[in-house]
């Protein structure tokens, strides 16, 4: 929905994440500090905040190290060149600027966002619509062609426009809102209920941004999907309002795949449940290799070297077992697997699975196995009319999610992070360990061609599952652990790799596959290869999942959500869930059961609402403050469930004024006429606050009483010939004071007016606060807002203020002073003649 719009009003046809930059703030030793050339052209510049001195990108701060080294070497002066001197030189060099290098920090820098468009037209206007956000003509890496930049932050302006929009089209149901307040209140619960939730979810944020997965983070895959899907969760359903039925379906699916329970509340397949086994299986092994002696095998043991037979064999079973399970189904460990490859008569559970990769250990990565059926003309039948049709036999594909070590195609800052192959079918030999391609020809040989496709299968999942135990003998490209080349670890890494790389079969740009939706419908997914940034830290276990994800929901929604967790932790998510859950929980209002239907009638008039609406209904109930009283108070609670109902109570509240001030004449009159047509006694609801004989000071307390009072006393006021004016009681002049936007107001207890002895026909006004430090408060706002010569006026906690000074401040806060300082009571106002603030 949101991609129809932005391409209707704005031309935009593209929408596509920036890159994470990786800063270096060097804080400042002083008040200043220095950019010299070396350092602009390093890209450096001041900044303010989190700290005040240097920055320049990650990139950037290495390429001036290594400037300065290089300069340090060539210095013939200096004779010391070791590493404690070059530090000595370096600290030397930047304290001259003025910045500490010493206390050097990483800070993130949240992502731009690449807009394309239609027409160079529909760009040009956008760049001229939105010259305020400094939109910058750039390249965008990911889909490799021109865009318009856009700075962090800009895609939530846009997403409040199209919210704003959208909602005035789309109507929900009471029924529909009630099914998302449900499902809001449930994942609120899930966060507030869990700490591992709101740790997790803490890390998931953190890596979001390309932090490093060191020991304050350690989030393992398992973790960072439960996190990641809850986000997912979250975000589908404060976005509802605003999402089509697909992009919300694919949300929820996405979510699915990532961790899955069933009825009971058991976890069921999906990427943390193998998430889980891979963890266990790595953790016996390490635990039995660590009680090995490391100089014995110069590196990690193989798990055939294992001491302990117990662990060695479990291992082993343990991932025969579980490939199994997960190409045939059945119960493993108590939970129902599906089952992914076809029967007898070409029918199974499902056609995908999702597995946790990496290919070496300390690196996480995501595969999935996609099977597509194909008729015997050689039709997929995804792309069929028929969907549901017998295939002839399945292809199958491999889906690799990666964007660390051992991703494909690197060419910085990018790569090919979603990589899709097609299998083809193989033989084993048990007695050389060899893979073979049979090349059998699926439409001559099915049955054949079937098991040949199972070989390939299940060891591509074990070989996938063994090579997670070892290192490869070079470091990976954010620091993976490595091993020493020639050892047997070593060794058995280059074997097990090269078996991957054989069975992963041949590189093909789509795929497309027949999955059950959210909703549970059949619909057809489309998976297409996808570039996406490098991680530069080592948080591949969400970086990984993004990138999956991107394959089930698009690009464009990626993008979004992917802003949405950068910019939330778990704070930020209960926020967003807690605005969204009071917008729609329902507004309950207590009312006498006297008069609970003619409330009614009159909020409908009110609201211009004919009939009986949806969203606005009456709960009969009895209220008795004494169970031995004999004529208890019945209570009637009106529900206003509808947002737009909800809205209109909320702007009643806000704007209608609930005293006035009345002709007795006219009072008394207008009293019965109404008690008589409406109500069996008095008005409900109305107070007498004060009497005389000119005039009646009315309250109400509700503000439809008071819309209802008003109403029908300017239509008396119309229709008799009495000439006195209706008019509203105004706040009093220390109540417009309070409710003034400058520090220190709420802190005002009393306010005078008075004569400036020092200045015939001029005035002061005096503020009493709660205390001296809320004076001194109020003062220093009020000459922020004026002038700070001379000072104000301060005695203890009294502010003195002269006629000149608050005309400019009620100028400055666009305030009617004529509205305030007739309503406030005069005093005689002696000032002190030296204590000014």
């Amino acid at each position: 929905m949101f991609r129809e719009y932005f391409k209707n009003v704005h031309g935009i046809s593209l929408i596509s994440e920036g890159k994470i930059e990786s800063m270096m703030i060097l804080p400042a030793t002083g008040d200043q500090v220095t950019l010299n050339p070396i350092l602009h052209y390093y890209g450096a510049y001041e900044v303010n905040t989190p700290a005040k001195g240097i920055a320049l990108t990650a990139t950037g701060y290495r390429s001036l190290i290594n400037y300065l080294n290089q300069e340090f070497i060539e210095d013939q002066t200096i004779t010391d060149t070791s590493d404690e001197s070059f530090s000595e030189y370096k600290k030397k060099y930047f304290s001259e600027l003025g910045v500490n290098a010493g206390t050097e920090f990483s800070q993130k820098k949240l992502p731009t966002t690449h807009f394309m468009f239609v027409d160079a037209q529909s760009k040009q206007a956008f760049m001229q619509k939105f010259t305020q956000y400094n939109p910058r003509e750039s390249y965008d890496p990911i889909n490799r062609c021109e865009s318009v930049e856009m700075p962090p932050g800009f895609l939530d302006q846009l997403m409040h426009e199209y919210y704003n929009e959208n909602t005035k089209l789309k109507k929900k149901t009471s029924q529909e809102s009630q099914a998302q307040l449900t499902n809001l209140i449930k994942l609120r619960s899930k966060i507030v209920n869990g700490l591992k939730a709101i740790e997790d979810i803490d890390r998931a944020h953190k890596l979001s941004l390309d932090y490093e997965n060191k020991i304050d983070i350690n989030l393992q895959t398992y973790e960072a999907s439960g996190a990641y899907a809850l986000s997912l969760e979250i975000f589908a359903e404060i976005n509802r309002d605003i999402l089509s039925d697909f992009q919300y379906d694919r949300l929820k699916h996405a979510a699915k795949m990532l961790i899955s329970f069933d009825e009971k509340g058991q976890l069921q397949q999906s990427l943390q449940m193998d998430a889980n086994f891979t963890f266990n299986i790595v953790y016996q092994y390490q635990k039995s290799a660590h009680e090995m002696s490391s100089q014995k095998f110069k590196g990690c043991p193989l798990i055939s070297e294992l001491s302990n037979a117990d662990i060695k064999n479990e291992i082993t079973n343990m991932i025969a077992q579980n490939t199994a399970a997960s190409l045939y189904g059945g119960m493993i460990y108590s939970t129902s697997m599906k089952r992914f490859l076809p029967d007898s008569q070409m029918q199974s559970d499902t056609d995908e699975i999702v597995f946790q990769g990496g290919g070496m250990m300390g690196h996480s990565s995501m595969f999935r196995i996609i099977k597509v059926g194909v008729l015997a003309n050689g039709e997929k039948i995804p792309f069929t009319v028929n969907p549901l049709q017998k295939p002839h036999h399945y292809e199958y594909y491999k889906v690799e999610s990666n964007l660390g070590a051992g991703c494909h195609h690197p060419n910085y800052p990018v790569c090919m992070g979603t990589y899709i192959t097609k299998l083809e079918p193989f033989n084993f030999d048990s007695q050389t360990r060899q893979y073979t391609a049979t090349k059998t020809d699926p439409f001559a040989n099915p049955d054949l061609y079937q098991q040949e496709m199972e070989v390939t299968l299940q060891g591509l999942i074990s070989t996938e599952r063994y090579l997670l135990f070892y290192r490869p003998p070079k470091m990976g490209q954010n620091g993976e652990r490595s091993s020493t080349p020639g050892t047997p670890e070593a060794i058995e890494w280059e074997r097990l790799n090269l078996i991957k790389q054989q069975l992963s079969g041949t590189q093909c740009p789509f795929v497309g596959y027949l999955a059950k939706e959210f909703s549970g419908s059949i619909k057809i997914f489309l998976v297409n290869e996808q570039l996406g940034y490098m991680q530069e830290e080592g948080s591949c276990p969400i970086f990984s999942i993004k990138q999956f994800v991107t394959g089930i929901i698009g690009g464009d929604l990626n993008t979004i959500h992917s802003g949405f967790l950068q910019a939330n932790d778990t704070e930020g998510h209960l926020h967003h869930l807690q605005s969204k859950i009071e917008i729609l929980q329902p507004t309950q209002i207590r009312v006498s059961s006297a008069i609970s239907q003619w409330w009614m009638d009159t909020f409908k008039r009110y609201a211009n609402m004919d009939g009986q609406p949806q969203g606005l209904t009456i709960e009969h109930g009895v209220d008795q403050s004494s169970s031995t009283s004999a004529n208890p108070f019945v209570m009637d609670i009106i529900v206003i469930s509808d947002p737009v109902l909800k809205q209109k109570w909320d702007t009643l509240l806000e704007q209608q004024t609930c005293q006035f001030v009345v002709n007795p004449k006219m009072f008394h009159s207008l009293q019965k006429e109404i008690t008589r047509k409406y109500f069996p006694h008095d008005i409900p609801g109305m107070q007498i606050l004060h009497q005389s004989p000119s005039e009646i000071t009315l309250n109400f307390s509700d503000p439809l009483l008071a819309y209802f009072w008003e109403h029908h006393y300017k239509q008396a006021l119309s229709a008799s010939d009495y000439q006195d004016k209706f008019f509203k009681k105004q706040q009093s002049g220390l109540q417009v004071l309070k409710s003034l936007k400058l520090a220190g107001a709420h802190l005002i207890t009393s306010a005078v007016i008075g004569e400036d002895k020092n200045k015939p026909d001029s005035y002061m006004v005096k503020f009493t606060c709660t205390d001296g430090d809320g004076a001194r408060l109020l003062a220093k706002s009020i000459e922020c807002y004026t002038t700070n010569k001379p000072g104000i006026l301060v005695d203890k906690n009294e502010v003195i203020v002269d006629e000149a000074r608050i005309n400019i401040l009620f100028q400055k806060l666009g305030v009617d002073g004529k509205k305030i300082l007739p309503n406030l009571p005069e005093d005689i106002i002696a000032p002190p003649k030296s204590n000014r603030f």
